[in-house]
C-alpha cells in the first residue's frame, strides 16, 4: 500500500502504477506521485514546470513593457521627422493602437485577427 499526498492509503494496482499524462510505467519513471485521481512522474513535473515558467517570463514581460501614450509617440517623431504634422498624428495614433491591440489582446476570433494584422 501506498500513501498519497493527504497520507490516505491506495492499493498499488496496474492502473496507478503508470504516469496518467504520459502513460509511463512505474519501470521507466524514475518516481511517481499520485494525487487523489492521478499518477504523475518526475519527467512530466518538469515538463510543467518547464511551461509555467515560460508563462511566468511572458507574463513579466508583458508587465514590464509600458505602452506610451499617442503623445510621447508624436514627440519622438517629432525629433526625426520635420512637418508633416498630421501624418506624425495618424501613425503615432495607429502605432499605440496595434501595440495596445498585440500586447493585451482580447478574445477576438482568429480570423479576425488575421484581418486587423493585415490591414495594419
Amino acid at each position: 500500500m501506498g500513501k498519497n499526498h493527504k497520507g490516505e492509503s491506495w492499493k498499488k494496482d496496474s492502473v496507478s502504477q503508470k504516469c496518467s499524462f504520459c502513460g509511463r510505467g512505474a519501470d521507466r519513471a524514475g518516481k511517481l506521485f499520485s494525487g487523489l485521481d492521478a499518477v504523475i512522474c518526475d519527467r512530466c513535473v518538469a515538463l510543467c514546470k518547464e511551461i509555467l515558467d515560460k508563462d511566468l517570463k511572458k507574463e513579466e514581460r508583458r508587465e514590464s513593457f509600458r505602452l506610451p501614450k499617442p503623445k510621447k509617440i508624436k514627440e519622438f517623431l517629432d525629433l526625426y521627422v520635420i512637418g508633416q504634422e498630421k501624418a506624425k498624428k495618424s501613425i503615432s495614433v495607429a502605432v499605440y493602437n496595434h501595440y495596445k491591440r498585440v500586447s493585451f489582446p482580447i478574445e477576438i476570433s482568429s480570423c479576425r485577427q488575421r484581418k486587423l494584422r493585415l490591414m495594419v
